[in-house]
């Protein structure tokens, strides 16, 4: 018998009403964040998109949830590169800080 291994990612409410649906099974339990809750940084209508889902809506539609994800996600990264260097996160372009960079590429 083959034991079936999934992942369920939320809240700690969300996952707490799955209960029953987990009752007897072994779990094991990882917190991502201990800040606010990840949904803060996804479009207000709380939908979270898989990129193959996210490439199957219309261009408008898509192109709006990206804008405001990207929005919404902006803080987050201006709190990080206000971080002293050595203690950010990477983003952007921070993995380039005092490297050479030739913006032509390679000729």
């Amino acid at each position: 018998m083959t034991d079936s291994v999934y992942e369920i990612e939320g809240t700690w409410e969300e996952i707490l009403a799955r209960a029953p649906e987990l009752r007897g099974a072994r779990v094991r339990l990882t917190v991502v964040s201990p800040g606010p809750a990840p949904t803060a940084s996804v479009p207000s209508d709380d939908r979270v998109l898989s990129a193959s889902q996210l490439r199957l809506l219309p261009l408008a539609e898509r192109a709006a949830y990206l804008q405001e994800a990207a929005a919404t996600a902006a803080p987050l990264y201006d709190a990080d590169l206000a971080r002293p260097p050595r203690e950010r996160e990477l983003t952007a372009f921070t993995a380039l800080d005092g490297e050479e960079f030739d913006e032509d590429g390679p000729a």
